[in-house]
């Protein structure tokens, strides 16, 4: 379908020219814990967020990580109350009431608060939808760890484009919270490697990827444990650390990066986020220009059947007033999708892309095929590629940014499609519905929003 772009390739096309990544951000490499430190150092108040999996569950296993780093940050700083609060991994609503690990000089002390976000089976996606804002959307960190990547792995083919599926929604991950908090140090936990087999051992490379496009510091526990032989009492099963020893070896681990960061002089710049962006691929990613809304928008194909609605009600607020509402009766996959111009396939040829789009897809935690994204690429040194994702392990019920990327375009690329499914099953949950308010495919090594250009 033709269609009046907003978004036309004449005014983007020199912002094309420029590929996203390696980026830099010289002080963030060795300073992810500098603004706490500046902080604590002077005497200040100051919180620090622990977005991770069960190796950082201190709630549910004894001496994880997070509660050994509060007894040094207590010891270290003793007229600070420092306050860890575990999120409860059994409502998935609220916070514990909070762990007194230290009532610093008394009344009126100046308070470090730790918000532990570490959920068992969990990947960073969890956090991302209807729990953001009573989590970490909840209230401004002066400082993050991710201490994330082994539940990816099991459930995405970590073999897919050199980890682009779960690059992407690391990257993406990380994208969303500095679009929330882009004045907030981040450090990343490189976690151990499997004591019995190999399957981990591709987080290596993933984790020095994203530190490489971020400028993320990572704390290498994988190497410690490597290094080392993998000692079998460093470990409580296949993957988990024991207790004592393991948690130890891992508290020793971030301690360390701990006490090298140096307390920040100056302003926190991230270069990821604030980087220039490139231009828009898609025709109306936002989905604004709609003139049937009993078809796919304009500029979009269907995929299968499909019933579509202009929902004002499910939103994702005033930011976007509608989504795009889909259900399906069943029998195929079914959603939309879009083909690149010939035009733009030249200018992505060879080079790397980002695909993001925003979606919700209600309560139906358990439907992982519903509200999938897709790219495929054909070319003839290739073949056909699909590099798609599911909804794996998220708590919905509300919009939660999903990514694929950086993904690699072959010179010889004939077709690039970019889909959004209702469901992409065989046999499609048509009593569900699914959401998505817009999506964005870029050149570049991270994310970028439809209005980025």
């Amino acid at each position: 379908m033709k269609i009046t772009r907003r978004h036309t390739l004449g005014l983007v096309a020199a912002a094309l020219m420029t590929t996203v990544g390696p980026l830099p951000a010289q002080e963030m490499k060795s300073n992810g814990f500098s603004k706490l430190k500046a902080k604590l150092d002077d005497g200040r108040s100051a919180r620090l967020m622990i977005w991770g999996d069960s190796t950082g569950n201190c709630r549910n296993n004894k001496g994880r990580w997070p509660i050994r780093l509060a007894h040094r940050l207590a010891e270290t700083y003793p007229g600070h109350a420092v306050h860890l609060k575990n999120w409860n991994t059994k409502t998935l609503a609220s916070f514990d009431t909070p762990v007194i690990v230290s009532k610093g000089s008394g009344f009126g002390a100046p308070v470090l608060e730790i918000l532990n976000m570490s959920v068992s089976g969990s990947v960073p996606q969890l956090m991302m939808g209807e729990l953001w804002p009573l989590t970490i959307g909840s209230a401004e960190p002066d400082a993050l760890i991710i201490n994330h990547g082994i539940n990816l792995v099991l459930g995405w083919n970590p073999k897919s484009q050199h980890g682009t599926l779960w690059l992407g929604a690391m990257l993406t991950a990380i994208w969303q919270f500095w679009s929330r908090w882009p004045d907030c140090p981040i450090s990343c936990v490189l976690q151990s490697p499997q004591r019995d087999t190999a399957r981990y051992d591709a987080l290596v490379h993933y984790w020095n990827t994203v530190s490489g496009i971020t400028g993320i510091p990572l704390i290498d526990i994988f190497s410690i444990y490597q290094k080392a032989g993998k000692p079998s009492d460093w470990y409580v099963d296949n993957t988990h650390p024991s207790e004592p020893k393991g948690n130890t070896i891992w508290a020793d681990a971030i301690w360390s990066h701990y006490r090298a960061s140096l307390p920040l002089q100056g302003s926190f710049r991230n270069d990821f986020n604030r980087a220039a962006p490139t231009a828009q691929l898609l025709d109306n990613p936002d989905f604004s220009l709609w003139a049937d809304t009993s078809n796919a928008p304009d500029g979009w194909d269907t995929i299968g059947s499909v019933r579509f609605a202009r929902d004002t009600h499910m939103t994702a607020g005033v930011e976007r007033p509608f989504s795009l509402l889909m259900t399906a009766p069943g029998g195929k996959p079914a959603g939309i999708r879009q083909f690149l111009t010939p035009e733009k396939l030249k200018l992505c040829a060879g080079r790397r892309v980002f695909f993001v789009a925003r979606c919700n897809k209600g309560h139906q935690t358990s439907v992982t095929s519903l509200g999938s994204i897709e790219v495929v690429i054909r070319s003839p040194s290739t073949g056909d590629s699909y590099l798609g994702n599911k909804y794996y392990n998220n708590k919905q019920g509300a919009f939660a940014w999903w990514g694929i990327g950086p993904i690699v375009v072959p010179d010889d690329v004939e077709q690039l499609e970019v889909r959004l499914y209702h469901d992409h099953s065989n046999a499609p949950s048509g009593q569900f519905p699914v959401w998505f308010d817009q999506a964005s495919l870029v050149i570049g090594s991270r994310p970028g929003l439809p209005g980025e250009t």
